[in-house]
């Protein structure tokens, strides 16, 4: 399902994979080491005042800062970052996933060459080159080939350190695993671009969970039992409500 057909209210266009990865050992660091309910104000605090990530300068720190807060934004009150931040310390294994769920929804450049990841059979080698080549042909004759370059190799980077591609020099493709954390997260998403019911079921969220839709449903129905969410299932009618990450607030866009 192409990102264009569902709604754009929740699509951000940061390109912060241009000249970085997505960031995730300072993610899983930072999170590991902030209160659960910490303010914008506590993230930049730990980042910019407490060194806590370990940067040499005072404009390495601003600099990893803005990076994150590009691609996660550290905001509470932004519905997809708060939703990652109360999933994130049920399942520790889903972190990886739930912020590449996240990262995806943010950079565009990211979520353009997942084009070049999918179709990949599993230890199929997957090239920065091909990946440059699929941001390249959603953005035509409008980026540099350094820039093109850069793009490649971060995207490549950033889609092992989300678990869709392993390896070192030579990537290949690899299967990440689907949990009950990291369905109700992409379902959650899809729920805040406007998809309701069956649908959420085959997102552009959900394809990332590298999975059947039937399985999805397994996996909302045990995240129902975890409190995630709200799930039933009957004539081939899914109902999912998210009372628990939304928090009954209004979706975004609206």
């Amino acid at each position: 399902m192409a990102s264009d057909a569902v709604g754009n209210a929740v699509w951000s266009h940061v390109r912060t994979t241009a000249s970085n990865t997505i960031g995730l050992a300072h993610l899983v660091e930072l999170l590991d080491s902030a209160p659960k309910d910490a303010s914008l104000s506590d993230y930049t605090e730990l980042v910019v005042d407490e060194n806590l990530l370990g940067r040499e300068t005072g404009a390495g720190r601003q600099r990893t800062l803005r990076q994150l807060r590009e691609v996660f934004t550290l905001d509470p009150d932004y519905p997809p970052f708060r939703a990652l931040r109360d999933l994130w310390g049920e399942d520790k294994q889903g972190q990886p996933l739930m912020a590449g769920l996240l990262a995806f929804t943010r950079d565009e450049f990211l979520r353009d060459s997942f084009s070049a990841v999918r179709g990949r059979h599993i230890g199929e080698t997957v090239s920065s080159t091909d990946l440059a080549r699929a941001v390249g042909d959603a953005h035509p004759n409008t980026l540099s080939v350094s820039t093109l370059s850069k793009v490649g190799r971060n995207t490549a980077s950033s889609w092992r350190q989300i678990g869709h591609l392993s390896g070192r020099a030579l990537k290949v493709r690899a299967r990440v695993q689907a949990r009950p954390s990291t369905a109700a997260y992409a379902l959650y998403l899809g729920h805040l671009s406007g998809l309701r019911g069956s649908l959420l079921m085959d997102s552009p969220w959900t394809e990332l969970l590298d999975t059947t839709p039937d399985h999805v449903r397994l996996l909302a129905a045990e995240a129902s039992t975890l409190g995630y969410l709200e799930f039933r299932s009957s004539g081939g009618v899914d109902d999912i409500g998210f009372s628990h990450l939304s928090r009954n607030e209004p979706e975004l866009g609206k």
